[in-house]
């Protein structure tokens, strides 16, 4: 799939709250094809937040003190950590596609109800079908058995 995104002339992102180092481990122990970023200030979540593109859900720390009680080793999270999503966009910033994760006790804290990556290339090819559509709307999953 990431072979036909590229052919189309479109490129695929990660976007992780994790900082860039392990972001960068994640893609080379996964073997991900495409570039992995660390965002763990959320500057890229709060631009597509900003923009009206995707609101991710953050998971806060309450505690600040947790952190220490973690071991040096933890991945540090300044802001929290923010849940999946998925947002596709036009050259011309249209929206084609966009999904988040919620955490609820039905969705086993955002663990399941995710996307399928065909669920994601036939909305997006839903709405190039459609050049004078509106932005697509928040996408809703639902689990598989």
């Amino acid at each position: 799939m990431v072979a036909a995104i590229r052919r189309a002339g479109g490129e695929i992102y990660g976007v992780t709250s994790e900082p860039q180092t392990l972001a960068s481990e994640a893609a080379a122990s996964w073997g991900i094809e495409f570039p992995m970023i660390g965002d763990p200030h959320h500057e890229i979540a709060d631009a597509c937040r900003e923009r009206g593109w995707l609101d991710l859900y953050v998971n806060a720390y309450g505690d600040p003190t947790n952190m220490l009680t973690r071991g040096t080793d933890a991945p540090v999270h300044p802001k929290g950590y923010f849940q999946p999503g998925v947002i596709a966009l036009s050259r011309e910033s249209r929206v084609l596609y966009r999904w988040r994760a919620l955490p609820t006790r039905s969705n086993n804290g955002g663990a399941t109800e995710r996307p399928t990556p065909e669920d994601v290339w036939q909305g997006i090819e839903r709405a190039l079908a459609r050049p004078d559509a509106p932005d697509a709307p928040l996408a809703r999953c639902v689990s598989r058995s």
